[in-house]
Order: structure tokens, then sequence, then C-alpha cells
């Protein structure tokens, strides 16, 4: 897995994963402050648009569902209290239901 923004930074790490990158899960966290015309979501799109790679862009949720469909998620969340938790189930639930389509 590997976070991409419009960030210098995470453009060399995409640049050096090139060897590697069919087996790199791409993504970012769209947080609240950002939205599809966000440089941080609509540069990465653009850049992995034109080298033919799937790109994730990430919601959360803001509470706990009722049920994700993981066998784990209780274990997951009784481990902290705070949206990291949720963040990961969010992120689980995205690759499990990509990789299924």
């Amino acid at each position: 897995m590997l976070a991409v923004t419009a960030g210098f930074d995470s453009r060399v790490l995409l640049a050096a994963s090139k060897e590697i990158c069919k087996s790199v899960y791409y993504f970012i966290n769209k947080i609240e402050r950002l939205n599809e015309r966000s440089n941080d979501i609509r540069i990465p799109q653009e850049i992995f648009k034109q080298i033919a790679l799937p790109f994730h862009v990430h919601t959360y949720a803001k509470e706990v569902p009722p049920t994700s469909g993981l066998p784990f998620s209780i274990t997951l969340f009784s481990l902290t209290k705070n949206n990291c938790q949720l963040f990961i189930i969010s992120i689980i639930n995205s690759i499990m239901t990509s990789s299924i389509s």
C-alpha cells in the first residue's frame, strides 16, 4: 500500500515503486477538508490515468458501522477507540470490494 498525494515526496515514492507497481495498492485518504477538486486528489488521479494503474480514493465512516461483514472487525474496534479503527475498516472494505469486482 502506498498513499499518493500531489506532494513531491509521495510522487518520488510512486516513481521508486515502478518495478513493483503491479503489486502495490495506491490510494489517498479523503479526509474532511478534501474534495474532488483538491490537488491531493485530482493530481494523483490524473497521474494514475496517464500511467494506467488503479488509484483508490478512500472515504471513511464517521461512526462504527453496525456490521462490516468482516469477522475480525470487533477485534479491531476493541483495540482502541479512535478514528484509526474506522480508517482501517474502511480501507479493508474498500480493498475487499475492489478485489471482488
